[in-house]
């Protein structure tokens, strides 16, 4: 296993395949083993991503599913993995997977609490990724629910699961919600980190797309997108591509705006396309991480 996952890392993924299917199918005899060596193939051919690799991914999972039924870690795999195929029917289908899953749980069927959030949390995140008013109002909705099983029943207080609350935010992001989005202060919450930073920049950079004009409001809005962005990029050390690529947007906006608006709000380049320049560098810092970051979440940029 050890040699297949050094071959993936280093790009050899035809090598790294051939050892994977082998231990797969030669060398587990447990369902244990099977367990473990049938999740390690599946998410190399995930990386692959062709066609015929995600359909010989999906049986598998399949496979495991249907002989470990009550092991969520699988169950959640398979979930995210018809999520990954796309296509309305298979968005449906994954929906209706990590529903069932999320009921399971709350009826405590083999499952113990731990478990019930991880589902609750991928089946917002699917939700999110469907989009449309209806689904971001479930999200929300189950988001909310997730907050008050894990902070101890109090209501409207903040969870200590900060994937439920960066997803709270998110989802009000989505849905255009920027008082209610404001009222959550993520920038006084040190325990969310420079996700914190980058989801008020998006916050930001959202409410500025959908504001038509160039007027001052607007100007005001990438001014805070920029200012979250830089901080968010100084939190991280410059090792996230999310953060590096919306400091990138801010100043490709930049570039664009009227001169004359940037002057008078005390905005001013030092030199020549300055602002075309410092973005071309934030996009070409995170275009060096996404190997890495794919590598680790199968093809999305979700941190």
């Amino acid at each position: 296993m050890a040699k297949a996952q050094a071959l993936q890392a280093n790009g050899h993924f035809t090598e790294a395949l051939a050892l994977f299917r082998s231990i797969y199918t030669r060398y587990s005899e447990s369902f244990d083993e099977k367990k473990t060596s049938g999740l390690a193939l599946c998410r190399h051919l995930q990386l692959m991503g062709g066609t015929d690799d995600m359909r010989t991914a999906l049986d598998i999972y399949t496979w495991l599913h249907t002989h470990m039924r009550n092991d969520i870690e699988i169950e959640l795999a398979l979930g995210k993995h018809i999520q990954l195929m796309g296509s309305t029917d298979n968005l449906i289908a994954a929906l209706d997977t990590f529903t069932q899953q999320r009921t399971e749980a709350a009826e405590g069927r083999t499952r113990p609490p731990r478990n019930s959030t991880e589902v609750g949390l991928a089946r917002c995140r699917h939700l999110q990724l469907m989009g449309g008013t209806e689904n971001l109002k479930m999200a929300l909705r189950v988001y909310e629910e997730l907050r008050t099983d894990t902070n101890g029943g109090r209501i409207h207080a903040p969870s200590p699961d900060t994937r439920v609350e960066l997803g709270i935010a998110t989802t009000l992001i989505g849905m255009g919600a920027w008082r209610e989005f404001d009222e959550l202060h993520l920038d006084t919450r040190p325990s969310l980190g420079f996700k914190a930073y980058l989801c008020i920049c998006r916050r930001n950079l959202q409410e500025l797309a959908e504001t038509e004009g160039v007027g001052p409001e607007r100007l005001a809005l990438l001014k805070k997108a920029l200012h979250w962005a830089t901080l968010a990029v100084e939190k991280s050390g410059e090792k996230s591509a999310p953060c590096l690529y919306q400091l990138g947007h801010c100043f490709r906006l930049l570039s664009t705006w009227p001169k004359s608006e940037l002057q008078s709000s005390g905005i001013e380049e030092k030199k020549e396309n300055e602002f075309r320049e410092q973005s071309a560098l934030f996009f070409a810092k995170a275009n060096k991480l996404i190997p890495y970051q794919h590598e680790r979440q199968t093809g999305a940029l979700r941190r």
